[in-house]
């Protein structure tokens, strides 16, 4: 099988991204119940915008992009993706003017708050070009 690319992550359509994305929303949601839904009573103003921030947490929660990296013969790519068309962005980097790539983990855990993030793991990547400019890029890719 001959591909036309090197190297290629494919968070997006991995089952375990979904799977991960959806749990997390379970807990968020059972978190926000114990903490703050459960003492209201039924009829209560406040309660309705409790139910419609889940409601934007959810949404959140699956058109959030997905970032993927591409490597062909020629160039580089940095693909975020989401369910959401609008959303998806493709950068695209030519090798030959590329002198080094650096990545660095930016994560830090906030404690409870973490459950709320679609993505847990955040990395930089630092691109120098061979005129000695760079640009830096945050991916959700391991």
């Amino acid at each position: 099988m001959n591909t036309p690319f090197l190297f290629r992550t494919d968070y997006f359509t991995r089952r375990w991204t979904w799977i991960a994305r959806v749990m997390r929303f379970i807990v968020a949601l059972a978190l926000l119940y114990v903490v703050d839904l459960q003492e209201l009573k039924n009829g209560e103003n406040i309660q309705v915008f409790g139910y419609l921030f889940l409601v934007v947490l959810g949404i959140i929660f699956l058109l959030f992009p997905t970032d993927d990296l591409v490597l062909d013969k020629d160039n580089f790519y940095i693909i975020r993706r989401s369910l959401f068309a609008p959303l998806n962005r493709t950068l695209t980097y030519r090798v030959a003017d590329v002198k080094g790539i650096g990545v660095y983990n930016i994560s830090a855990a906030p404690g409870v708050f973490t459950l709320l993030a679609p993505v847990h793991e955040v990395n930089r990547i630092e691109i120098t070009f061979a005129d000695d400019s760079s640009t830096s890029r945050d991916v959700t890719v391991s």
